[in-house]
């Protein structure tokens, strides 16, 4: 009897065994090799460099995706980040990020002794913003004479600063031509090739002749600076 009991306790403990076996077996790769789930940490905001830090601390990788140029952040500031902060994520899996970086500085051309149209057509093709500035010389006319910032440094935001040479008897004062005739301003202003308009501050009729108007107001002002070299008009108001 005794037999048949410790026979048939034998039988349920084999039948266990394998039970138990797949239990330990379990518990003991839980052991080693259990996954913990962590919340992705706050990049953005942080350097590269901080990034790299906290990531490492967490068992995480890091891979910049792309950079975006920013000239108001640091170099190197994370913009974005994927999975996003406080996400689920496992140890060692991959945190994507898009940093930032400042523009690359251009460097400011030669142009001191090239040519006006020339340098001008260059930096509009080049979208380069510049202000020009005439300077009277007996050098070549509309030759650069210099440039700010000179050629070679890094190139502002503001743009470059052009002075061209011009002819010293180009630039004139512009007559005062209030008080004399319309016929008088017209022969003076002849000489140099200019035609002026001529307007009536009252009506008149259509056949009226103006040559004997005395003009009251005009343009430009009497005593501005005018190029004879270059075009513009003329108004007269009688």
């Amino acid at each position: 009897m005794k037999q048949n009991i410790l026979t048939e306790f034998v039988k349920e403990f084999y039948w266990t065994v394998p039970f138990l076996l797949f239990l330990a077996g379990y518990q003991t790769f839980n052991l080693f090799y259990k996954t913990h789930v962590i919340q992705t940490p706050h990049l953005v905001g942080k350097t590269v460099q901080e990034s790299l830090a906290v990531l490492a601390q967490s068992k995480m990788n890091v891979r910049l995706i792309t950079q975006k140029e920013d000239p108001d952040l640091p170099e190197g500031t994370v913009l974005t980040q994927i999975p996003a902060p406080g996400q689920k994520i496992k140890p060692h899996q991959t945190v994507f990020i898009v940093a930032s970086k400042h523009p690359e500085t251009m460097n400011t051309p030669q142009l001191r002794g090239k040519f006006h149209d020339e340098v001008v057509n260059y930096l509009k093709s080049e979208k380069i913003r510049h202000k020009t500035f005439f300077i009277e010389t007996s050098r070549p006319e509309g030759l650069c004479l210099a440039q700010i910032p000179q050629a070679g440094q890094p190139l502002e935001n503001d743009g470059i600063t052009l002075y061209f040479a011009t002819d010293r008897n180009a630039s004139v004062l512009f007559p005062d031509l209030k008080g004399v005739t319309v016929q008088e301003a017209q022969e003076f202003l002849a000489q140099y090739n200019i035609t002026p308009s001529v307007f009536h501050l009252r009506a008149h009729s259509d056949n009226h002749d103006c040559s004997d108007c005395v003009i009251k107001e005009q343009k430009p002002l009497a005593g501005s600076f005018v190029n004879l070299k270059k075009p513009f008009s003329v108004q007269l108001k009688t």
